[in-house]
Parts: structure tokens; sequence; C-alpha cells
């Protein structure tokens, strides 16, 4: 068997799995770990199996599964199929890099502004309401869903743009938002 652990390119698994031959399996296994903390990353994601045949599928599954009765580890495995596997990774990846590039640039104004940027940052990840669950669950369709973060966010451009600095990514934050339900 034959794991991928990495991004799916359209039909690239599919051909890889062509080509290993009927004794072995090839399926799509995205991580979400750190290098630096990998073990306690592992405990705090679902594990993801990207189906391309179902004998692979089957022995990564039943894989999990047993290190799940050993460890007592308690964590979901969802099976989907491989193109949807390496969306969700990409995904993850760029709403990390969205969020990192978000407090870069917040903290690009806190210099101005003479705030320490640590403090910023903490209390707003601690923020319940920063979370995607807290929004109603058709925000894909509908992007902000209310007037207060549009209203909020167009302030804040406007309040940096005072201090001489320009928030590109909340600028485009800003445009994104306003063509979703749009296309």
């Amino acid at each position: 068997m034959r794991s991928q652990h990495s991004f799916d390119r359209a039909g690239h698994s599919q051909s890889v799995s062509e080509s290993n031959g009927a004794s072995s399996g090839v399926c799509m296994n995205p991580e979400f770990l750190r290098s630096e903390t990998a073990e306690e990353d592992f405990e705090n994601q679902p594990i993801i199996i990207g189906r391309i045949d179902q004998k692979a599928t089957e022995v990564l599954k039943e894989f999990y599964e047993d290190f799940k009765r050993r460890t007592r580890k308690d964590f979901e495995i969802l099976v989907t199929d491989a193109t949807t596997a390496a969306m969700i990774k990409y995904a993850s990846n760029c709403l990390l890099a969205t969020k990192i590039s978000l407090f870069n640039e917040i903290a690009g104004m806190c210099g101005k502004l003479g705030v320490d940027p640590g403090v910023v940052v903490r209390n707003v990840i601690a923020d319940r309401h920063s979370t995607i669950e807290f929004y109603r669950r058709d925000f894909l369709s509908l992007g902000f869903q209310d007037e207060c973060l549009p209203k909020d966010l167009e302030a804040f451009i406007s309040f940096c743009c005072d201090f001489d600095y320009q928030p590109e990514l909340l600028r485009a934050v800003k445009k994104v938002n306003e063509g979703v339900g749009k296309q």
C-alpha cells in the first residue's frame, strides 16, 4: 500500500494507483502536523483518508482504528475521495497562511500605534467569536451575513489609511466578500 501525505493534483493519484498494479493500493492521507509539535497536532486533528481504491482505504482506516484503540486517543477519521482530501489540505494551509498574513498586517498597524501586537493576537485568538463555528453554516454562499463585519472592516481600513498604512489583505477580504453570491 502507498499512502500519499501531500497534495493530489487532479488525476495524479489515480494514475499512480493504476501504475502500481493489482497487488498494491494507493490512498490520499494528508497530514496537518508542524515539525515542532507533531505529536500534539496529531492528537488534535481529524485523520483524512482520500479514497483512491477501496483496499488501501480499508487498510489505512483499520491502521488508524487500531492506533486509536491502543493509545486510547480520540480523533475523527474522515474517509472521502482523494480530490476532496486534497482540497481540505489546501484550504487548511491557505487559512493558516491567511491568518499569519492578517496578524502580520495587524502587527504593522500596531507598530504605527505603539501597541503590542502579541497582546492583540493572543486576545483575538482567544475570542470565541473569531472562529467559524460562531457563524451560521451558510456563510459560504452569503459572505459576511450581517452589517457589522463590512462596516467595521471598512472603518478599520479607513483608520489604517489615516496613519498612512495600507492594509492590502483586508482590502482583498472586502472585495472577495462583496462578490460572494454574485457569481
